[in-house]
């Protein structure tokens, strides 16, 4: 994107499989081994989309119906609460699969998570970036 004239961009989802990300070693392997198939796109609690990769969580909360109610975190934005009467809170939900539970939390991840190949530094993957602009 910078070769294409971009001032600049965001990306997170490269720096997950650094050293130096604090991530459960169980959520920087799901993001080793996904593939793009593994990308879907669920309702975050604002009601805006977010990419994540498929688990038994996003499967969940892609097929529950929400409706608004108040934020039990004090949120900026109004949270949506799922059916069942369980709610669905994004600070839980990232957290639960940064602790290593990618089973049963949220697990955030940009289009090119197939990118990440290997557990390395962040001065590495810097490098690794920088050479190829």
């Amino acid at each position: 994107m910078l070769a294409m004239g971009a001032d600049g961009v965001q990306m997170g989802t490269r720096f997950i499989t650094t050293i130096e990300c604090d991530a459960h070693q169980n959520y920087k392997e799901r993001h080793l081994q996904a593939n793009p198939e593994d990308i879907v796109t669920v309702p975050s609690p604002v009601g805006k989309p977010s990419r994540a990769l498929r688990n038994p969580f996003a499967e969940e909360i892609m097929a529950d119906s929400a409706q608004q109610r108040r934020c039990i975190a004090n949120c900026l934005e109004i949270c949506l609460f799922r059916d069942k009467g369980k709610t669905y809170c994004l600070l839980n939900a990232l957290a639960q699969a940064a602790r290593g539970d990618v089973e049963n939390g949220l697990i955030f991840s940009g289009a090119n998570v197939s990118q990440n190949q290997r557990i390395m530094s962040v001065s590495e993957l810097m490098a690794d970036l920088t050479a190829k602009v």
